[in-house]
């Protein structure tokens, strides 16, 4: 059994090319780096932690397309961690958030600008039961 343990690690560890391998330990570390510093636990990550991220990602200039290699990179070491395959398919706000961030690709301003621009309207406190 050893020996065939060991040919699994040794197949699990050629699943990536160098680079990609390379480009994976950034994001890692860059995701680690991001929880860290807000107090979040990284593994596993829930889906307001993602969407989070992905905004965070966003305002330092990233890209869509690099913002979802990056939630690859997060989603390999999901797996390599045991903690199984986060899907997308299992988190659609997050999959909103990275579709918000693309749209207009190249066209958006920050999302900083954004909210200053637009802040969101008050809550009511009150039901007007006159206007019904």
């Amino acid at each position: 059994m050893q020996k065939l343990d060991r040919a699994v690690d040794f197949l699990r560890s050629q699943a990536l090319a160098a680079s990609t391998r390379k480009t994976y330990s950034s994001a890692k570390r860059r995701y680690e780096i991001f929880c860290t510093c807000h107090n979040i636990v990284a593994l596993p990550a829930n889906e307001m932690t993602m969407c989070r991220y992905v905004a965070f990602l966003k305002e330092e200039g990233l890209s869509a397309s690099s913002i979802r290699g990056y939630l690859s990179a997060i989603r390999h070491l999901h797996i390599e961690e045991g903690w199984g395959d986060p899907s997308l398919s299992s988190m659609p706000k997050l999959e909103l958030v990275i579709r918000g961030g693309e749209e207009g690709a190249g066209k958006l301003r920050s999302i900083k600008t954004q909210t200053a621009d637009h802040p969101r309207p008050a809550a009511k406190t009150e039901v007007d039961l006159a206007s019904q």
